[in-house]
């Protein structure tokens, strides 16, 4: 047990050992950074205002990329099946023109809905598994099938053609044909089960109505609020059978009311108030860079004579 002990006590130990020869190394390669920003001012501040120069280019106004995301619920297909058929585009948001023309070509449309277009992203929305989540409270039993969401983040510079964007993404997905296919597959399937559940319902009441009601000296029955006698026993009504398929059907209704296409949008682009490439933003970050490439250039010219003598050795 003692010797357990120690080795924690040593391990510990040794860490927090590391941990300082850590801080002291930073504070080392820190303080040689600043000494080589100090005795060659010139070469890093030179650099970083070349750089600080080309962040204000990078950040003008007219190239101002925006971060913009909307939100689309597909029926019928698995959500990693929708990214695999939409991960050419993202492949073809390039600047060649070969590029362009096979993006404006899929999107069956022209340059200038693409044109700014930097990047484009799709993942899945936190909302497929909430959707999940929902039809497990349903019922536990049923597995059936709910829309996908999702979630396309379009980056560019021109934000006007955001909705010519927004109508040819959904028209690629609306007229590809594995999403087609899906779509009605998914449709005829919720049709089926909310029938299924209206007749369902249909047969219950009809049921409870005839002995309970209609004919309930068959049984020696009476009702007593919800609870039916039967001699000295007591059982319950058919409430419960009708209140669960209601809820089935419910929920089929509504997956059907927003499911109208193979892909539908549940929120249009919204477009962020602050830019990706913002100038205070671009500013810092070409900064940084900008130090740290002068650093690297006056550690070089430092050792100049060093790096001349090695280059110029024969052997």
């Amino acid at each position: 047990m003692e010797t357990k002990e120690t080795n924690l006590f040593d391990l510990i130990k040794a860490f927090f050992v590391w941990l300082r020869s850590c801080f002291y190394g930073f504070l080392r390669i820190l303080g040689g950074m600043l000494r080589l920003t100090y005795q060659h001012w010139i070469i890093v501040g030179g650099i970083t205002l070349l750089f600080s120069c080309v962040s204000l280019y990078y950040s003008r106004p007219s190239h101002r990329t925006y971060a913009a995301k909307m939100l689309i619920q597909v029926n019928g297909t698995k959500t990693d099946e929708v990214t695999r058929i939409m991960e050419p585009l993202s492949a073809l948001v390039l600047d060649r023109v070969n590029d362009k023309l096979s993006l404006n070509a899929l999107l069956n449309t022209d340059d200038s809905t693409t044109r700014g277009l930097k990047r484009l992203e799709f993942c899945k929305s936190q909302l497929t598994d909430d959707i999940w989540s929902i039809s497990q409270k349903v019922s536990d039993t049923l597995h059936t099938l709910v829309p996908s969401y999702i979630e396309v983040t379009a980056y560019t510079f021109n934000l006007n053609s955001l909705p010519d964007l927004q109508s040819s993404l959904l028209s690629f997905l609306n007229s590809n044909s594995t999403l087609v296919r899906n779509y009605e597959s998914f449709e005829r399937q919720h049709r089926f089960s909310h029938e299924l559940y209206i007749n369902q319902m249909q047969y219950i009441d009809s049921l409870s109505r005839h002995i309970y009601v209609e004919s309930p000296s068959v049984i020696g029955t009476h009702l007593a609020g919800n609870t039916l006698l039967v001699g000295e026993q007591r059982k319950q009504t058919f409430e419960n059978q009708l209140k669960e398929f209601s809820q089935l059907a419910d929920f089929e209704s509504q997956i059907l009311s927003m499911c109208s296409a193979p892909a539908v949008v549940i929120s249009d682009f919204a477009i962020p108030h602050k830019a990706v490439n913002g100038r205070l933003r671009s500013l810092l970050m070409f900064a940084v860079i900008g130090w740290l490439v002068g650093i690297v250039l006056a550690a070089l010219y430092s050792k100049r004579r060093e790096i001349i003598g090695y280059l110029g050795r024969t052997n």
